[in-house]
């Protein structure tokens, strides 16, 4: 039988173990904005940075498309794609860019 209590406790305490939606949106629109910053750097400094070859796939693709929509919806793909790539190692990538200009 189950105990009330006990469950509720238990509920509570996973809530607290997962972020909330709003963050875990929070958190999407910065590796989409991030995958947005790869998209404007130049493509032989992309081909050379070391970035996993689907990502890398991705940011080449969306440099190239120009409708708006289908643009829009290549941005969502690889902020999902950033979500199974260290975002640090992201940021090294376009912070060693920016400090060799």
């Amino acid at each position: 039988m189950k105990h009330p209590i006990t469950d509720a406790k238990h509920d509570e305490e996973s809530r607290r173990e997962r972020p909330s939606k709003s963050a875990r949106k929070r958190e999407m629109h910065c590796l989409q904005k991030l995958g947005e910053s790869l998209v404007a750097l130049p493509e032989t400094y992309l081909k050379t940075s070391g970035l996993p070859e689907e990502l890398l796939e991705a940011v080449l693709k969306a440099r190239k498309i120009r409708s708006f929509g289908a643009r829009r919806r290549q941005m969502q793909y690889i902020g999902v794609l950033m979500r199974g790539v260290d975002a640090d190692d992201v940021r090294r990538v376009l912070d060693l860019f920016h400090a060799g200009r």
